[in-house]
């Protein structure tokens, strides 16, 4: 069963007001945390050291800020910060040592901090690869679970206590698959492999407590439309996964998410193609989707559906409410000859909150704004 949710087209206003408030953000990587006050944001600095005369890794920062105002900073010199998960009362981030040539080892590290930003562990990963990084992190209540990619082969379930003591770690060989997302299910977990190479974006393996590799589930719908995962829950005894639909394309660049736009623009030779038109385009282009999945199975029972967006970031609120963010596709450029991307642009997020028989309960624009690119 499924249901669409109408949304209202971003107007010229939402577009100068979304400019206007990315323009004045410095570099780093921001997020809000589920408390819409919260946001927090991490960066890395370089030194340089003159024997080796180029620049080196000199410390990753970690800043939390609440309604935009600093809050604490804390600081990390043994890696550089990828990513990081939160909960209200604790932070794990995590990333790679610093490497500098193809033969050095990258180890994957992690750090606990609580919300007022004091380090209580830092941890390095040493499993026996010569190149580890954490895929995906789980703050749960006794304890922190890591998923690692070793050697880009391997799937690794690391389980360590509230004091940073490995309890748990498995891997088992699973091929050239990184690792995008993972959620509490039941008594063990689900974790999203996906693989740029094979075109793979919506693979999902269920996980035990050990770290033993269960049963898989793969979601597609037909030859006309794929399915790209963002992140995925466990909320009311259903899997609730957070996606985006695009149109299956096999001719101008494969199966990218914009191949058909591009075949389009590079076939008429519209290099000057105006923002606005792109920006319908792209918006024609993109469905967010949540998908209500049956925890045994993987098969979705129902699914709601947003055009012109991308599906984002699933949590719980304060009054048991499950909250899904969607990322409205506001205004976009086309940018050929940037290496980072070809078509970049500002989103709007909008929150949309679900009972615990999984029905839309609500709905609001927030004044989140995050970064479009591909």
């Amino acid at each position: 069963m499924g249901y669409e949710i109408n949304q209202e087209k971003p107007t010229p206003k939402d577009v100068e007001n979304l400019w206007n408030f990315m323009n004045g953000k410095d570099s780093g990587n921001w997020s809000r945390s589920d408390d819409p006050s919260v946001s927090y944001r991490y960066y890395s600095l370089d030194k340089l050291d003159e024997k080796k005369e180029f620049l080196v890794h000199d410390k990753s920062v970690f800043e939390k800020y609440e309604n935009d105002r600093l809050i604490w900073t804390a600081e990390f010199e043994k890696f550089w910060i990828d990513n990081y998960t939160a909960n209200d009362k604790y932070i794990l981030v995590y990333g790679v040592s610093p490497a500098y040539s193809t033969t050095q080892k990258r180890y994957a590290w992690m750090a606990l901090m609580d919300q007022e930003g004091k380090i209580l562990w830092e941890k390095m990963l040493n499993n026996g690869f010569s190149s580890e990084y954490i895929g995906a992190a789980i703050i749960e209540e006794d304890g922190v679970t890591v998923f690692s990619r070793g050697d880009l082969e391997y799937l690794c379930m690391n389980r360590f206590d509230m004091n940073g003591e490995r309890q748990v770690f498995n891997k088992t060989e699973v091929g050239n698959y990184g690792i995008w997302n993972a959620a509490r299910l039941g008594n063990g977990y689900v974790v999203q492999l996906g693989s740029y190479t094979e075109g793979e974006y919506s693979r999902i393996v269920k996980v035990s407590d050990k770290g033993d590799l269960t049963q898989f589930f793969y979601y597609e719908t037909d030859e006309d439309i794929h399915y790209r995962i963002t992140d995925m829950t466990e909320y009311g005894g259903a899997l609730f996964l957070s996606a985006y639909s695009v149109p299956a394309y096999h001719s101008g660049g494969g199966r990218l998410d914009i191949a058909p736009i591009l075949d389009y623009i590079f076939s008429n030779k519209l290099f000057d193609i105006s923002n606005e038109e792109l920006t319908e385009r792209v918006r024609d282009n993109f469905t967010a989707v949540l998908l209500k999945c049956d925890p045994e199975t993987g098969e979705p029972m129902e699914f709601y559906s947003v055009k012109g967006s991308l599906g984002g970031k699933l949590s719980v609120n304060d009054a048991g409410n499950l909250v899904w963010k969607v990322e409205s596709i506001t205004d976009t450029f086309f940018s050929p000859y940037t290496s980072a991307f070809t078509i970049g642009g500002v989103s709007s997020v909008y929150r949309y909150t679900f009972d615990k028989s999984g029905r839309l309960s609500g709905q609001e624009k927030t004044d989140e704004t995050v970064r479009f690119y591909r």
